[in-house]
């Protein structure tokens, strides 16, 4: 089967693909004709859902992981991600985050604040397995982000040691809960 040729197909296209590299803002834009002689264009801006930072730059961060745009400060109800691993030429459109690390993130922030009204103020990429997350109450929590590793089980585990063994008094000694073993969690 052959498809015909279409110039116009391709001039869309190539127009589609200019919008996109024009700003990184942009996180999709679709062109579709409009008989007689019209084209409509809808574009799709990117959805800041986090704060990443490295070194004395920070960025708006989208769900995959994209930064956008640099931002000089950031809101208290803002998560900061932050990575151990430094990355060198740090470019606005392109990823920083794995997707699954931030859906992690916003799973954690979704449940946290849900359950048991804490915000997540910081999340530090620690190694490529491990998730810091440091709650708005000043303690942390450990997960384990391997390919082998069960989110949902995590939560479950803290959402049972919240609910079971810690009172919102107690969480105020807490410095760490560690969710990164299969069999149980560990806190201090």
């Amino acid at each position: 089967i052959f498809e015909e040729y279409d110039p116009a197909k391709e001039a869309t296209a190539e127009i589609e693909k200019e919008i996109l590299n024009s700003d990184a803002v942009i996180d999709s834009a679709v062109i579709a004709k409009k008989w007689p002689d019209g084209l409509e264009i809808k574009i799709k801006e990117r959805e800041q859902i986090a704060i990443f930072c490295q070194q004395n730059h920070c960025f708006e961060i989208d769900a995959n992981g994209v930064i956008f745009d640099q931002t000089a400060n950031s809101l208290p109800a803002d998560i900061i991600v932050r990575q151990n691993q430094l990355i060198e030429n740090l470019a606005v459109g392109e990823p920083v985050v794995h997707k699954n690390i931030m859906a992690a993130i916003y799973e954690i922030e979704k449940n946290l604040k849900e359950n048991f009204k804490i915000d997540i103020a910081q999340a530090l990429i620690s190694t490529p397995i491990r998730l810091n997350i440091t709650t708005s109450e000043g303690w942390d929590i450990y997960f384990d982000t391997g390919e082998d590793s069960n989110l949902s089980s995590q939560i479950t585990k803290l959402n049972l040691l919240l609910k079971q063994e810690m009172s919102s008094e107690a969480r105020k000694n807490l410095e760490y809960i560690d969710l990164r073993f299969k069999d149980r969690a560990y806190y201090k």
